[in-house]
């Protein structure tokens, strides 16, 4: 909740049908989660973005605002000879299963509502792709797989990112990433 505005009003479907500022929006989110059962998604829609002032933007930095368009969601596909094999193998990186089978031949896990992953029977195209995976603590992660019984390559630093690569079961590349290189990567990875 720390970064919702005081004046923000939020739009439920149980009475009261709109909460004015953070106080009341923080009441209703408590009493949310501690009412729910299961897995929950949100889905952002016509979301509208302001600012007080002129805040200045480098030239190399995306605009904090919303662009002109309709998205809504951004999934990258990777291709695979064989839907079953693979699924198996993408529940232990992302350690569950497949959000959606929305289709013969695809599944999909989704992070955050807003990223995903789309993994596709497309036996032509399989293999011929990369995914990049950023994480918190690459260290952990690395046992977390190893432990799942995948074979993550060693930990590689870089200057400004510390990565380990595998392959999944087609020969895509699956990297998971962690900002910082060199000095950052010393402090906490002795490898």
């Amino acid at each position: 909740m720390a970064p919702v505005a005081e004046s923000v009003v939020m739009f439920d479907v149980v009475e009261p049908l709109s909460r004015i500022g953070s106080n009341e929006v923080r009441q209703r989110e408590q009493e949310w989660f501690r009412d729910f059962d299961g897995l929950i998604q949100v889905e952002l829609r016509d979301l509208v973005v302001s600012a007080d002032g002129n805040p200045s933007q480098h030239a190399d930095q995306q605009p904090d605002s919303v662009a002109a368009t309709s998205l809504q969601r951004i999934c990258g596909q990777l291709s695979c000879s064989q839907l079953s094999v693979s699924e198996v193998w993408f529940e232990k990186v992302f350690g569950r299963p497949p959000d959606a089978k929305p289709m013969s031949g695809l599944v999909e896990w989704y992070h955050r509502g807003a990223a995903g992953l789309q993994l596709y029977e497309d036996r032509a195209h399989a293999g011929h792709g990369t995914l990049t995976l950023v994480v918190g603590r690459l260290s952990e992660e690395r046992e977390r797989l190893v432990r799942a019984g995948l074979t993550p390559g060693p930990i590689e630093v870089a200057t400004t990112t510390t990565l380990v690569r595998m392959t999944d079961p087609d020969g895509n590349l699956i990297v998971l990433a962690q900002p910082g290189g060199r000095s950052a990567a010393d402090a906490r990875d002795p490898e």
